[in-house]
């Protein structure tokens, strides 16, 4: 955990400049704003484009310097392609079609998928074991649901299960420190979202699917 914790320090500047250039994208012209998510238009290439060696391209946008792969998938700002890909040795890609951003990656060298999202970013290869507490950690029962979610709050709040449903949990939030701003939630209704629970990669699918469920926990 103390190496796990180190990484994820070293890389909380991320948020900083992820945040900056991509919040309002919606509302300067460079994507669509559905609400609360953006979509981001996937890059056509042009033929030299396609034809060039590099991982990555970089576009002038209504916003900006963006960084696409060569699939046309949004990478972020050319200071997140830099990171990523020339010097960590990541090839990005998304986790799923649908996203609207790249957040996983696979260093082939290292022989390693990666996941990340604008708070951190971390590695897995075969051989690695995720476990409660860890932010790919992503529970295998309802019991294990509920007891994650008790124990993610557990510094700011203490947190009772008001109802309980075949879906998922109301769950109460009690602030323990009452001069904190911002720590005032609200009884919140939280679907299961179930996974295996704390398991050891055996191949690199397997990796795959921890740095997926790693984004998806920091995102």
């Amino acid at each position: 955990m103390d190496k796990f914790n180190i990484v994820m320090k070293k890389f909380n500047f991320i948020e900083r400049f992820w945040r900056e250039r991509f919040e309002s994208i919606g509302d300067l012209g460079f994507g669509e704003d559905r609400g609360d998510k953006i979509i981001l238009p996937e890059l056509l290439l042009t033929e030299s484009e396609k034809r060039d060696n590099s991982v990555y391209v970089i576009r002038k946008t209504k916003y900006g310097e963006t960084a696409f792969t060569k699939k046309g998938s949004p990478i972020g700002d050319v200071k997140m392609a830099k990171l990523l890909v020339d010097k960590m040795g990541i090839i990005p890609q998304k986790a799923d079609p649908n996203h609207s951003i790249c957040s996983i990656g696979f260093n082939k060298e290292k022989q390693k998928w990666y996941g990340w999202s604008h708070r951190a970013i971390y590695g897995f290869g075969i051989g690695d074991k995720v476990k409660k507490g860890h932010c790919g950690y992503v529970p295998s029962t309802q019991d294990e649901f509920i007891e994650n979610e008790i124990r993610f709050w557990k510094d700011l709040h203490n947190v009772t299960v008001e109802k309980r449903t075949n879906d998922g949990v109301w769950f109460k939030y009690e602030p323990k420190k009452k001069d904190r701003s911002g720590i005032n939630r609200k009884p919140e209704f939280i679907k299961f979202q179930l996974g295996r629970g704390e398991w050891e990669a055996k191949t690199l699918e397997d990796a795959k699917e921890m740095a997926k469920d790693f984004a998806r926990g920091v995102s």
